[in-house]
């Protein structure tokens, strides 16, 4: 059964592929044919993985052989289950939402190219994360970027739009050498290039070797990941994509940089030194507080959501680091713990990212512009909209019921586990990851606020704002899904959190049995961290305040509702000038961080008789882009003075061009002669 569905996945989206291009001058058949059979596909999906993640064995589909490089199996084994599962998810409430955003966004221009490279890329993400062979996992990583950099660049006449795309192939090709290296690395140890060879030969790895592989990885699937300070490039590409891509790009398509991290770490190099979890620890915590705090400086509501990812993603690889710390130790229920919050948190990042990119992309649909600082009052306007964002930034704030929280109140119990450790410099640093998640979490409530407030609220700041209306019904039922589902696996979660637990199991030999969860905690029990959240302190404050407004409703009686004026402290006229902008609000953190932040403003004031009587002040303001700046300009200039080094050889005289070729064969027959 569980095959026949995972073949449907793959046959619905070859068919969304090829047949949208049949109807290629028809937007009106080839947009809802694209979109249709991505839907079918990412249903069959959900089932399949359901059914691969509660069955007692992994399933294989071989769907051709090669005498040179192995068959092309596809495995959904526990961990290839719950990425298929967090790809379906995704796609599918994505799916529903694309229609009508894509009727408007292609308007006369054909979409047949872009609904077929919607279905190739979807199925390439499936590809790479089932594929159990490392030349045709790199076949479908080199499938999946180029046709994510195709759709990124849909919007190709915009120069902003292509520089976004070429930056992103740049960075994801060299990414990919990394890759190459450390999979050819592992296929010449083991002979071949199945992973089982990969994993039988894993205990024989010199350890030089195996510290050159990780590295390696590290480096190659942290650039897709968007780990800090490889993520330049995701700033610009998530932005410049359609919004419903952007959704699938951040919410899917970057974990699999967390899924080929995970492969390798614990099924191809086990086991792994303490350093390397160290290390990741680390990086993921720069990742998430960089990545939240240059999230408060933006305007631009969809490069706001996309240094969020990159924080998100710094949490998720906090708990990978800390699985391979623990491991490295013994600690085997320590390392489950940590694998399972991230895990979970990377199925609720995908969720809820998922859903404030289509927040967004509907917010650019109703009113044309992502700049939050010419919106406003869009909560009266778009008010399902407004409910179904406030949840997304609820649900990424950490606030709970949502699932945020419940990903996030894991790992700070995974965290708490460091007191197992012996080395107490060691276990200090481990326990960093406490006030970097907690700092996060709180920065990360901040941008909502403003994120929210700046657009939701107020007043319109502009005639697009002030005639927004809501979206159509398809786009809303697909926030709606993603929306339920942010609540249900934040109430839900000690039901859901076995399905990563028995995920995690699968990478540790030894491991201990699935304790019972006890329903009304949000943590594991048994644990060594000792604080614990209660759902039922939850739901009886939920209730408290039900029941209040109940009472104070019937006091009131069936009183006629007043409408009148705002309070306006006196002034004639309440304007959209006098309301907080998206910079005021976030000012007094940008003083604070300044070192980090390095601000640069530009102040011109014109005047005519007196300096004190000006007739205009002019007020820019930027942060410096220390990574660009820093390090890649450093790094592409020093490139920039070797090629013309390197230049010097090529003078153009075909005497001493035949003179590089003469030396050239002597060098080779003295090499033969020996």
């Amino acid at each position: 059964m569980t095959e026949a569905f995972f073949v449907v996945v793959l046959v619905a989206y070859l068919i969304g592929t090829v047949l949208p291009l049949v109807f290629y001058s028809n937007n009106r058949i080839n947009i809802p044919i694209a979109h249709a059979f991505a839907l079918i596909a990412s249903g069959a999906g959900i089932i399949a993985s359901v059914l691969a993640l509660t069955g007692a064995t992994a399933v294989t589909v071989t769907i051709f052989p090669s005498p040179v490089f192995g068959a092309t199996s596809l495995s959904l084994d526990g961990l290839s289950a719950f990425f298929l599962l967090t790809i379906s998810l995704v796609s599918l409430a994505v799916s529903i939402y694309a229609t009508p955003y894509m009727v408007k966004t292609a308007g006369k221009r054909s979409a047949a190219g872009f609904g077929a490279l919607y279905n190739l890329f979807l199925l390439s993400l499936v590809m790479v994360v089932t594929v159990d062979n490392a030349f045709y996992f790199v076949v479908f990583w080199e499938l999946m970027t180029l046709t994510s950099y195709f759709l990124v660049v849909f919007d190709y006449k915009k120069i902003q739009t292509a520089r976004a795309g070429f930056q992103y192939l740049v960075m994801t090709h060299v990414g990919t050498a990394f890759i190459l290296f450390s999979l050819i690395a592992l296929s010449v140890h083991a002979g071949g290039f199945s992973f089982a060879g990969f994993k039988a030969a894993q205990a024989s790895l010199p350890m030089g070797l195996k510290n050159a592989i990780f590295i390696s990885a590290l480096l190659g699937f942290s650039t897709k990941a968007g780990l800090v300070p490889l993520h330049v490039w995701l700033p610009r590409a998530h932005p410049a994509a359609p919004s419903h891509v952007s959704a699938l790009m951040s919410g899917v398509m970057i974990k699999t940089g967390i899924y080929g991290l995970i492969r390798v770490l614990f099924d191809f190099l086990s086991p792994t030194p303490w350093w390397w979890g160290l290390l990741i620890l680390i990086l993921a915590m720069v990742s998430a507080i960089l990545g939240v705090m240059y999230a408060l400086m933006e305007h631009d509501i969809k490069r706001l959501l996309a240094f969020h990812s990159v924080e998100n993603v710094g949490i998720i690889m906090m708990g990978v680091g800390l699985a391979v710390i623990f491991s490295s130790f013994g600690f085997v229920p320590a390392a489950l713990l940590s694998l399972t919050a991230a895990l979970f948190h990377l199925i609720n990042h995908a969720i809820f990212k998922g859903l404030l990119f289509l927040g967004a992309g509907s917010i650019q649909y109703s009113t044309g512009t992502k700049n939050i600082e010419e919106l406003g009052g869009l909560i009266k306007r778009m008010p399902t909209t407004a409910a179904l964002f406030l949840i997304g930034s609820l649900a990424i704030s950490a606030i709970p019921p949502f699932n945020g929280f419940a990903s996030e109140w894991l790992t700070f119990q995974s965290i708490l586990q460091a007191n197992l450790i012996g080395d107490v410099s060691l276990q200090l640093i481990v326990l960093l990851a406490v006030p970097a998640l907690a700092l996060t979490g709180g920065l990360a409530a901040t941008c909502f606020v403003k994120a929210f407030g700046i657009t939701f609220l107020s007043l319109p700041r502009s005639e697009r704002a002030a005639n927004a209306k809501e979206v159509p019904v398809p786009m809303l039922v697909g926030m709606a899904i993603l929306g339920l589902l942010c609540l249900a696996l934040g109430v839900g979660s000690p039901v859901f959190i076995p399905i990563p637990w028995h995920v995690a199991t699968s990478f540790f030999n030894g491991a201990s049995e699935m304790p019972s969860f006890n329903p009304l905690l949000l943590r594991l029990p048994n644990s060594q961290g000792h604080a614990s959240m209660s759902l039922l302190l939850v739901a009886a404050l939920l209730a408290v305040v039900s029941l209040a407004s109940v009472v104070l409703t019937g006091l009131r009686g069936k009183r006629s509702v007043t409408t009148g004026p705002t309070w306006d402290c006196g002034i004639p006229e309440v304007t959209p000038r006098m309301q907080y902008s998206a910079a005021a609000f976030t000012r007094p953190l940008k003083i604070v961080f300044s070192a980090i932040y390095q601000p640069r403003r530009q102040v011109e004031v014109e005047s005519e008789a007196s300096p004190y009587f000006p007739l205009s002040i002019s007020y820019e303001s930027s942060l410096y882009p220390v990574f660009e700046r820093q390090l890649y300009r450093r790094f592409i200039n020093t490139l920039v003075r070797m090629a013309r080094r390197a230049r010097m050889i090529q003078a153009g005289n075909i005497n001493l061009y035949l003179a590089y070729i003469f030396a050239t064969l002597v060098i080779l027959l003295v090499f033969v002669w020996r």
